[in-house]
């Protein structure tokens, strides 16, 4: 099974994730020492899209927490792979 092609940032926050196993978005933008949130949410959310990284939410009234990524299924395939 072929996996979905990646960029190389993208490569790079799966990495970050594999080291530090859970991240919010904030850490992760600053890992990647970035000023605007905007491309990071959006490589965040290919990713989820595409299966190689998971997503926890929780939804709470009054409160806005960041939600926390960790690896998915394909993106232990693509460590796996890339070892």
């Amino acid at each position: 099974m072929l996996l979905p092609t990646i960029t190389t940032k993208q490569k790079e926050i799966l990495l970050h994730l594999y080291k530090f196993r859970f991240l919010n978005r904030i850490q992760i933008q600053s890992l990647l020492k970035h000023k605007s949130p905007k491309n990071t949410n959006v490589w965040l959310k290919d990713l989820t899209t595409k299966n190689y990284i998971g997503r926890i939410f929780e939804k709470t009234p009054g409160v806005n927490k960041p939600a926390i990524y960790f690896i998915s299924k394909n993106g232990i395939k693509f460590l796996k792979s890339s070892a």
